[in-house]
C-alpha cells in the first residue's frame, strides 16, 4: 500500500491520480496525520504498515514560517526522518519533496545535488499558487508587481507527480519497495528554463483569458528589497536535474509548455 501525506495540498491532489495505477492508496490529511506530533506519526505507520511513504505534506507558507519556526522545522525537518525511520522498520521506502529554498541563492549557477544546503529561511516546502494569485488580483483590477530578481524555474505539481509514478513504476518500487535502496538518495526534478517571478507573471496573463492579456503589460518589476515579505527569498533557485535526466531516462518539458497547459485546463473549466 503506498501511503500519501497532504492529501488536500497542491501535490498531494495530483499524486492520489497519478500514482493509483499502482496499487492500492491511503491519502492522509493534516487532521490524519498530524506531522508536528512525533508519536502520532508512530502510531500511524506502524497501524497502516505502508510499503512506500510519498511525504507530499509540509508547512508551506514561507513568511509564517520565520514566525513559527518551531512548528516549520517540526513538519518540514523532523517528521521527514520520523517517516523514513518507521517506513524503514518495515521494510519500505519514503519519497520526501524539498524545494530549491534549501540553497542561499548566491550560487552563480544552478545547484546541484552535492551543493551544501544553506537555507535563507525557515521555510523548507512549496508555496501557495502563484499563478492562480496572479490571475485572482488582474481580475480584480488590482496593481500588479512581481519580484525581477528572484530566478527560478516554475514547476507544475501535476508534472512532478506524474515523474514521481513513473520513477515508482519502472524501478519496480511500487511491487518491491527494496528497489528504492538502488536509488536512494537526492534528486533534483524542476521544468527546463528559467524566469524570474516578473518575467513568470506576464507570461501567465499572456496566456490568459482575452479579457485579462492586456494586463500583462501593466505588471510591474519589483526588487526583493523592495518586496515586504518577511522571509529570505534565493536570488537564484535553479536546479542542476542532470542526476535525476541520466538515472531515470526523462526530463520535465520548459515551463512555458506547462504553463500552456496549465491555462488551457483552466480556461476550459470556466
Amino acid at each position: 500500500m503506498i501511503l500519501i501525506t497532504g492529501k488536500n495540498g497542491q501535490l498531494g491532489w495530483e499524486l492520489r491520480r497519478a500514482l493509483a495505477p499502482l496499487g492500492p492508496i491511503t491519502a492522509l490529511d493534516a487532521t490524519e496525520l498530524p506531522l508536528e506530533d512525533t508519536d502520532a506519526i508512530r502510531r500511524v505507520i506502524r497501524k497502516l504498515r505502508p510499503t512506500i511513504v510519498v511525504n507530499a505534506a509540509a508547512h508551506t507558507d514561507l513568511d509564517r514560517a520565520e514566525e513559527h519556526g518551531d512548528l516549520a522545522m517540526a513538519i518540514n525537518g523532523a517528521a521527514p526522518a520520523i517517516l523514513a525511520d518507521e517506513v524503514k522498520r518495515l521494510g519500505g521506502g519514503l519519497v520526501h519533496y524539498s524545494t530549491g529554498s534549501v540553497f542561499d541563492g548566491v550560487k552563480k549557477g544552478a545547484y546541484d545535488e552535492g551543493d551544501l544546503p544553506r537555507p535563507a529561511s525557515v521555510y523548507g516546502a512549496r508555496g501557495n499558487t502563484f499563478l492562480r494569485a496572479t490571475l485572482d488580483a488582474a481580475a480584480a483590477g488590482a496593481p500588479l508587481r512581481a519580484i525581477n530578481d528572484q530566478r527560478g524555474a516554475p514547476t507544475w505539481c501535476r508534472m512532478v507527480a506524474e515523474a514521481t509514478a513513473l520513477v515508482l513504476a519502472q524501478t519496480g518500487a511500487a511491487q518491491r519497495p527494496d528497489a528504492l535502496e538502488d536509488y536512494g538518495g537526492t534528486y533534483h526534478l524542476t521544468a527546463a528554463g528559467e524566469a524570474t517571478w516578473f518575467e513568470f507573471a506576464r507570461a501567465i496573463l499572456q496566456r490568459a483569458p482575452a479579457p485579462l492579456r492586456a494586463r500583462a503589460a501593466q505588471v510591474a518589476p519589483l526588487t526583493t528589497r523592495e518586496s515586504p515579505a518577511k522571509a529570505r527569498r534565493p536570488a537564484n533557485a535553479l536546479l542542476d536535474c542532470t542526476k535525476f535526466t541520466e538515472t531515470f531516462g526523462f526530463a520535465l518539458p520548459d515551463w512555458r509548455e506547462s504553463l500552456d497547459l496549465v491555462m488551457e485546463e483552466m480556461e476550459v473549466r470556466t
